[in-house]
């Protein structure tokens, strides 16, 4: 039993990280403004990769990750989406009354279209070394 979970101890673990995952930073724009509190996914265009996912601060600004905070994503080309939605509903654990009220609090706060990868007209390519330098521009 005890050799078992040595086993398990060296090979459970395994997708706690990915190798082969590079920086990526950028920064999104709402009608010329740095965007705050939007969320930003990097949807692979390759089945095998994983999608990226990252949140905007008060200057806009992105940090991706896959699995663990800010370790990047994997190079090549992505389809992206950026949305921001109105009310905390979905940030905390309630009651199924509360969430059900919730949820017709909760609104987009940009036009629906960025939220679907094929509308979004966003498209990405992340090269082996990584990159610091994306810019979105979204418009009303």
């Amino acid at each position: 039993m005890l050799l078992l979970l040595s086993l398990c101890g060296l090979g459970c673990n395994h997708e706690s990280q990915l190798y082969g995952l590079v920086p990526v930073e950028g920064i999104v724009y709402y009608d010329g403004k740095p965007l705050d509190g939007a969320v930003v996914n990097f949807i692979p265009n390759h089945p095998d990769q994983r999608s990226a996912v990252g949140t905007t601060d008060a200057t806009g600004k992105f940090v991706l990750m896959t699995l663990n905070p800010n370790d990047g994503a994997a190079p090549g080309e992505y389809q992206v989406t950026v949305s921001k939605m109105s009310g905390t509903g979905w940030e905390v654990s309630m009651t199924e009354q509360q969430s059900a009220k919730s949820k017709d609090d909760i609104k987009p706060l940009l036009p629906v279209k960025y939220s679907i990868p094929a509308k979004s007209g966003l498209t990405a390519i992340v090269p082996v070394q990584g990159v610091k330098d994306l810019k979105f521009e979204l418009k009303k």
